[in-house]
């Protein structure tokens, strides 16, 4: 499994978001691209994707920007990461859901197959138990 940039770019925008969840109204999208170092267009890319999914707020003009729609530790990083990621899936047997994927012809008899499904597990469990609130925790 490797993280594309758009996933940790995701979990930046969103941690720097949650920063300010208390005290901020909208953060403007010039201002996210800036402090995180992303063109405004691939930012828009990724705010689009986190608008569509509700986890975000987004208004257009003037006055407008980006919030969260619920508090920080509502939000574990795997719904996160499940939107920009093709698969969390350490081995490609193995589909998002955790189970062996059928179109495997090995799959009966794999010796290795369990060990994919166990460490399969285990990411999903740590990425689902941390939530942005734990990202900017030490901030």
């Amino acid at each position: 499994m490797l993280i594309s940039t758009k996933g940790r770019y995701a979990l930046r925008v969103m941690a720097e978001l949650a920063l300010c969840y208390e005290s901020c109204r909208y953060i403007p999208g010039k201002h996210l691209a800036t402090s995180q170092d992303l063109s405004v267009k691939y930012l828009e890319n990724i705010m689009t994707l986190l608008s569509k999914a509700g986890l975000i707020d987004a208004i257009h003009g003037r006055n407008g920007g980006f919030r969260l729609n619920r508090r920080p530790e509502e939000y574990s990083l795997y719904e996160i990461l499940q939107l920009t990621e093709k698969t969390l899936a350490p081995a490609g047997c193995i589909e998002l859901n955790g189970s062996p994927d059928n179109s495997c012809s090995r799959s009966s008899q794999c010796k290795t197959l369990p060990v994919w499904v166990e460490l399969n597990d285990l990411i999903t469990d740590f990425l689902h138990y941390r939530t942005i609130a734990d990202l900017v925790q030490h901030s």
